[in-house]
Order: C-alpha cells, then structure tokens, then sequence
C-alpha cells in the first residue's frame, strides 16, 4: 500500500468520525434537542431512548410529570398530558444551536441572541438573577435562560407557555 493511499484511507476514516460525532449531537434548538421535537408524545419519546427512560411510578396519576434518561443526565423531559412540552438541561456540556451552556455569562448569551432577547428579574434568585427569553420565530416556541450572578444556571426549551412555568410541574 503506498504512503498516498494509506494517508486517504485514515482521512477517511477521521471523516466518518466525524460525521457520526455530528449526528449524535445534542444540539438544543427552539424546538427541542437532537432529535427530540416538542409536541412529540411519551410514547414517541420512550421509543427514541428505546424504552429506557425513567419515568415517575406514578405517572399515571400525575397530568405533569418529569422523564429522564441516564444517557443525558443534564436533560430532563416535562410532560404535560402525555406530550413533551419542555426540555430542561441543567448542567454544561449541552448546548444550544448558538453555543450557550450552562456555566456561560449573561453577556455571551446577550451577544448571541441579541434584540430578540427579552431579559426580566428572576425573584428567587436575588437581585443578580435574570430569565433571559427568546421566541421562535413562529411565536410558538422558545428557550429561556436562568441566570444568577451573571451565569446560567440552567435553561430551557419548549411551548412557550411552559417555558414560562417557573419550577417546571406544578
């Protein structure tokens, strides 16, 4: 095998990796995570994780309940009447489609979403918390932000109404 061949085969091979790497990714959009959308049913999520959520033992007696999955321990799925209407992350190393995680500063969050950012007091956080809110552009979604201290402590994805829920199910 010449050195040509050899140098093309492990470029592609490093290629391969790297498509697969950006497929699996868990990118958070307006509209949900990889390939997780809002709206979708339980039974649709459970069929994604291939039936290895953890779901509440009483989820049958509760309208509004969290899913999880170990596979993403910083992603939590609210579900509202068996429909996914929110996806929490809280904990780095899950970002949005602009780069943002958890750990980030109020600022770099201010620079990627810019004027479509609408920024309010968080109460329970004290005076140097914020919800910084985005909308889709459609209205019907969006990604809120809570910060503390000029950091994101942890954020969210869904309809907009839910985003707007402050201590998720209650």
């Amino acid at each position: 095998m010449t050195r040509l061949n050899q140098s093309v085969r492990i470029l592609l091979c490093l290629c391969l990796i790297s498509i697969c790497a950006a497929t699996d990714s868990w990118e958070v959009h307006d509209n949900g995570v990889g390939p997780v959308k809002i709206g979708i049913t339980l039974a649709k999520l459970n069929s994604i994780f291939h039936g290895k959520l953890t779901l509440p033992a009483d989820k049958d007696s509760q309208s509004c309940f969290y899913a999880t999955s170990a596979d993403h321990p910083h992603i939590n799925f609210m579900i509202q009447d068996s429909t996914l209407v929110r996806i929490d992350v809280d904990g780095p190393g899950v970002a949005t489609k602009d780069g943002i995680q958890v750990g980030d500063t109020e600022g770099r969050v201010m620079k990627a979403y810019g004027g479509k950012l609408k920024v309010e007091p968080h109460e329970n956080s004290g005076p140097e918390g914020h919800y910084l809110t985005t909308r889709s552009s459609d209205g019907l979604n969006g990604i809120r932000f809570e910060t503390n201290e000029g950091k994101v402590e942890m954020f969210y994805v869904g309809t907009y109404d839910a985003i707007h829920v402050e201590e998720g199910c209650q």
